[in-house]
C-alpha cells in the first residue's frame, strides 16, 4: 500500500505539472495572438510602428529590439540566442503588463503604444524626419525576424513553424521560454 501511495503522489504530481505546463503555454499562445491584432491595429493608425516596406526594418518595433539588442551585447551578451531569449522575455513581460494595465483601465495605453513610447525614449524618430537606415543589422535577433513572426496570420504562423528544422524549434521554443 505505501509503494502505491508513493506511485500514486509521483504520479500526481507529474499529472499536476503537465496541466501548469500546458495553462502557461495556452496564456501564452493567447497573449501572442492578442498582441499581433493588437499591433496590426496599432500599426493602421500609426504605420511608423511597423515598416515602411517588407524588410525595411525601419519602423519604432525594429528600432527599440535593435536597441535592446545592441546593449545586451554592449553589456557581454554575446550569444545571439541568448539576447534574444532576453528580449523577447522582456517584450512579453512588457505586452502582459500592458495588457493587465488596460484591463484594469481603459484608457490606459495598448501594448504596441507602449512599445511604440519605449522605442521614442530610446531614440526612434519618425520616419519621415529620418531617412531609412538601409544596411543596418537587421532584427534578426537569433536568426528570427521578430516583426515578421508577430505580422503572421495563424495559419501563416503554423505553416512557418513546421517549415523550421528540429534545431531551429529547439531554439524557439527556448527564446519563447518554453
Amino acid at each position: 500500500m505505501a509503494w502505491m501511495e508513493e506511485r500514486l503522489e509521483r504520479v500526481s504530481s507529474q499529472v499536476e505539472q503537465t496541466a501548469t505546463q500546458t495553462q502557461e503555454r495556452d496564456a501564452m499562445v493567447g497573449l501572442v495572438t492578442t498582441f499581433r491584432n493588437d499591433a496590426a491595429q496599432y500599426a493602421r493608425t500609426n504605420p511608423d510602428f511597423w515598416e515602411s516596406a517588407p524588410n525595411a526594418r525601419d519602423g519604432a518595433y525594429h528600432h527599440l529590439m535593435r536597441s535592446r539588442d545592441q546593449e545586451l551585447l554592449h553589456a557581454g551578451y554575446v550569444d545571439p540566442s541568448e539576447r534574444m531569449r532576453i528580449i523577447l522575455a522582456d517584450e512579453r513581460d512588457i505586452v502582459a503588463r500592458a495588457f493587465h494595465a488596460k484591463q484594469r483601465n481603459p484608457s490606459a495605453p495598448s501594448p504596441s503604444e507602449v512599445l511604440f513610447n519605449l522605442a521614442v525614449t530610446r531614440g526612434y524618430q519618425k520616419r519621415a524626419a529620418t531617412a531609412p537606415q538601409r544596411g543596418t543589422p537587421a532584427a534578426q535577433l537569433g536568426g528570427f525576424d521578430l516583426a515578421r513572426i508577430a505580422e503572421m496570420t495563424d495559419n501563416q504562423y503554423a505553416a512557418w513553424k513546421r517549415a523550421l528544422t528540429p534545431q531551429e524549434r529547439q531554439s524557439f521554443a527556448a527564446a519563447l521560454g518554453a
